[in-house]
């Protein structure tokens, strides 16, 4: 029969997992700051292709499709730039 484990090893233990979860987390709020910086960064460039295609959507069906899906495209970004989360 083995002897129990000491509750230093256990505390030790526990501090190891604790660390590594803290390392895990400030790593996901770094990537969560690079998404929305990308996302915020194509949305200023997205919002003057939506205001040229705008105009054009009006004389023309294909025009008016691509003017939807840049309309779509933005919808995405605005969700990924408010969802709760990240390193603010």
């Amino acid at each position: 029969m083995t002897a129990a484990a000491s509750p230093d090893k256990h505390i030790a233990a526990a501090r190891r997992r604790v660390a590594h979860l803290e390392a895990l987390a400030a790593a996901c709020d770094t990537a969560d700051a690079r998404i929305r910086d990308a996302a915020e960064k194509r949305l200023a460039a997205l919002e003057d292709t939506i205001a040229k295609a705008r105009r054009q959507a009006l004389t023309s069906p294909e025009a008016a499709e691509t003017f939807q899906r840049l309309i779509r495209e933005r919808a995405r970004l605005l969700a990924i730039m408010e969802r709760p989360g990240g390193a603010e």
